[in-house]
């Protein structure tokens, strides 16, 4: 009889440990991360807007201004990244003539042409 609640106890742990590691690949999901590093992107854009209107730029401490502009192109890279994926899988539906990719096609090229102008 002990062996049998030990084996439900097993079960609800592993349900518990699953529930768990969906949270965790639902928080460090893509998508997620996309956002962050678009967060993360603007504040540094406009720590640096600020450092670089400054005074202190002006001034011979040139080391901050390098640091953050380093951060600032890091940052861009792993946006780089994430657009470069989605594109990626924009050209995959389009070759694989899946359900809409004509549509998500004329969405990404209207948004993007609004972005440049």
């Amino acid at each position: 009889m002990s062996n049998a609640s030990h084996d439900t106890s097993l079960t609800g742990m592993e349900t518990e440990t699953s529930g768990m590691l969906i949270r965790l690949r639902y928080a460090f999901s893509e998508r997620v991360l996309a956002y962050i590093a678009l967060f993360v992107a603007l504040v540094l854009g406009c720590l640096t807007f600020a450092l670089l209107s400054s005074e202190t730029f002006l001034s011979d401490e040139s080391d901050l201004v390098a640091i953050l502009l380093m951060v600032d192109i890091t940052t861009l890279g792993v946006l780089l990244i994430f657009v470069g994926r989605q594109v990626y899988r924009l050209i995959r539906e389009r070759r694989r003539r899946l359900a809409g990719y004509q549509l998500h096609l004329r969405l990404v090229t209207l948004f993007g042409v609004i972005t440049v102008f």
